[in-house]
């Protein structure tokens, strides 16, 4: 692999991560219900007009003249399937000269109407079949539908164009649909990320700058995306620091365990191995978290045998990771309060979705079992009905999103003044609000007060120029006359505000005490968990002692294995005495002591370095602590943590997009396992050559 698409592939995971939302907790959308329809269709199109068909297939083999028969046979008042027809005769001329059945497409795109299946059904047979200027032409029918229904974006599609640009074998076609990818979805920065992943291999400097750019701008533009991106990040940072604390634990008991259990492993039979009364009670000790006393008691707990035998800096460590293990209940409330605005229940949920989507009955339906004034006020305003608008309207506060609603209504009955005023009004209260700036704009533009537009950009937020740019480019290219839902722009809370929310949610102490973590057999309220671990560093603080492992553990002089007070023969253990004592020459005897002792320093050696290739880092870790051990520890826990939360990742877009960042961990991954691998071959190549 090549170090841009390692590169592009890091990049495009790490937003990707960052800016998507999980598939598993949506319901289908409309969108995706009308494509079944549409698919439908085609198979209805398929028994009347195979040659049709076919070409919408992909497979446009057919003369013009058999395909204009074929479609001269439809019925006139089947408009979808007609308009179905239409595509396949479009994907016929086109397959015999580029440009010749872009009349054809514009016939067919304008009888789908507001048919968003039959839209996409005839951009995917000019992506098969057609020019790169046919497949734009096909996408803009679609986008220009998406947007005169009211709807905000299509990531369902704007993924599937993606995927398609990404098999396509034609450069400027693959161009061409990320270049609609990223117009179907206008929202979210993963179509522009692709561009500029895009640009990164060609080494297209300035493509590459402004994909980024617009890439930024929709971070900032939309809240929904910074509410994403603070969750994923929240969950792969959970992930990384519980994983990372423990492995070095692992390291900390591999090391040290002979001097945490010695004194019990004394008691123990004394006719077994030392290292077999360590491992039974290494098993005891594992056998503490799965009877219940939770992972947080567990940690703890080996925390305050541990403390005495490490070292200053890996004491600095240990109290870093109990104040994060404390840390869990705060960051899991937080997690689940920021998961809670994209439960498909939620208010705030229903709320995003009906600024994105056209009021379906459907969710018209859901939103009056929520009964929430601000959305069903929304709905009914995109949906044309003012009257039922004005009356949940009216059960609105003073706050700035119903003053924009205000706004809105006046504005569409033509009351264009008080509109003004509305939007002014709750420009004071709010001036990051995103959508103010072109409704401002619109109100003034109608008024005739063209003058005033300069002043009302100049006060706009960052957000709210952005919105503004992409609303009026929008509108300029795809619609002569402005249908009622492009004229002004739904209300919408400002990044401040949905900040503002959260926070003051956290800031009620309900909040902390609705979830428990299991510490010692016994639930305890997350809020209480930061201080039992506050509790337990002051008082390993308080009661530590220099470190001092000799008073304790006894190792055999020529071997170095750890001996009990019941095997050792003065500084041999039993098996060294007895092999000593039977060579009386001096000679021979300091050699076989030499000898005994390489063997020890290479067993203790190739155990470390077996541990080493289970959990690269660890074994290094574990024989001498250093920043490189760590570094590899905490980039395997990374490494882990990504690929094993990847899936999990809250997304609209499907996992097959977010499953290409992949490939840089799992290169990561074998390059810290084939490195150990390499580095213990060549330690121990000579035992497995006299092996």
């Amino acid at each position: 692999m090549s170090k841009v698409r390692i590169v592009q592939s890091i990049l495009t995971t790490l937003l990707l991560a960052g800016t998507s939302m999980a598939a598993s907790s949506f319901e289908a959308s409309p969108f995706e219900e009308q494509v079944l329809q549409a698919m439908r269709r085609v198979d209805s199109l398929r028994t009347v007009a195979p040659v049709l068909a076919s070409a919408l297939d992909g497979n446009a083999k057919s003369s013009p003249s058999e395909g204009q028969d074929a479609l001269s046979h439809l019925q006139v008042g089947q408009s979808g399937i007609v308009s179905l027809g239409q595509a396949g005769q479009a994907a016929i001329l086109e397959s015999k000269a580029p440009g010749q059945g872009l009349a054809q497409l514009d016939l067919a795109s304008r009888m789908a109407g507001n048919d968003l299946g039959a839209h996409w059904m005839i951009c995917l047979s000019m992506i098969r079949t057609g020019s790169p200027l046919a497949a734009s032409r096909a996408v803009q029918g679609l986008e220009a539908s998406m947007l005169g229904q009211g709807w905000q974006r299509l990531p369902q599609a704007s993924a599937w164009l993606i995927s398609l640009a990404d098999e396509s074998p034609s450069r400027e076609m693959a161009d061409t649909l990320r270049t609609a990818a990223a117009r179907i979805d206008p929202v979210s920065p993963v179509p522009p990320f692709a561009i500029a992943r895009r640009c990164l291999a060609r080494w297209d400097i300035d493509g590459l700058y402004e994909a980024v750019r617009i890439t930024g701008l929709r971070l900032w533009s939309y809240p929904q995306n910074q509410l994403l991106l603070s969750l994923n990040s929240l969950r792969l940072l959970r992930s990384v620091g519980l994983l990372f604390s423990f492995l070095l634990f692992i390291g900390w008991m591999t090391r040290n365990w002979p001097w945490v259990s010695h004194q019990l492993a004394e008691r123990l039979p004394q006719d077994s191995s030392i290292y077999l009364r360590y491992g039974v009670l290494a098993v005891g000790f594992l056998c503490i978290l799965l009877a219940g006393v939770g992972a947080y008691a567990f940690f703890f707990l080996g925390a305050f045998l541990l403390w005495k035998h490490l070292t200053r800096i890996e004491r600095v460590l240990m109290g870093a990771l109990i104040l994060f293990i404390g840390s869990q209940g705060v960051l899991t409330t937080v997690e689940e309060v920021l998961a809670k605005r994209f439960d498909i229940q939620s208010k705030e949920s229903l709320r995003l979705r009906i600024a994105e989507e056209s009021p379906s009955p459907q969710l018209l339906q859901l939103l009056k079992e929520r009964n929430d004034p601000q959305a069903l006020a929304t709905a009914y305003m995109k949906g044309g009905d003012l009257l039922q608008a004005a009356s949940f309207q009216k059960q609105l506060g003073n706050d700035p999103t119903g003053a924009i609603l205000s706004g809105d209504l006046c504005f569409v009955r033509g009351m264009y003044d008080s509109a003004s005023r509305f939007y002014a009004k709750a420009f004071a209260q709010d001036p990051q609000n995103p959508v103010l700036p072109f409704n401002r704009g619109q109100a003034a533009s109608w008024m005739g007060h063209t003058d005033s537009l300069n002043p009302i950009l100049k006060r706009a937020s960052l957000a709210g120029s952005f919105r503004f740019e992409q609303t009026v480019s929008q509108n300029s290219r795809l619609f002569p006359d402005l249908p009622p839902s492009r004229q002004v722009l739904p209300p919408e809370q400002s990044a401040a505000q949905i900040w503002n929310g959260i926070l003051a949610e956290l800031s009620d102490p309900a909040v902390w005490f609705t979830g428990n973590a299991p510490v010692g057999g016994i639930d305890i309220p997350f809020l209480l968990l930061p201080w039992a671990a506050l509790a337990l560093l002051g008082y390993l603080i308080a009661t530590s002692k220099p470190r001092n492992l000799a008073r304790k553990l006894f190792r055999c002089k020529t071997c170095c294995r750890v001996m009990c007070k019941h095997c050792r023969r003065g500084l041999h253990c039993i098996s060294c005495f007895r092999r000593l004592s039977n060579v009386s020459e001096l000679e021979l005897r300091n050699e076989l002591l030499l000898r005994l002792e390489k063997e020890g320093q290479q067993r203790e050696q190739f155990l470390l370095n077996l541990l080493d290739i289970v959990l690269p880092g660890t074994g290094s870790f574990s024989r001498k602590p250093s920043l490189i051990a760590a570094l590899m520890i905490l980039l395997l826990a990374a490494s882990i943590s990504m690929l094993l939360n990847l899936a999990g990742f809250l997304t609209r877009y499907p996992f097959s997009q977010a499953s290409v960042g992949q490939m840089p961990f799992i290169a990561l991954l074998a390059v810290l396992y084939g490195t150990n691998i390499a580095l213990f071959l060549r330690k121990n190549k000579r035992t497995f050559l006299k092996g």
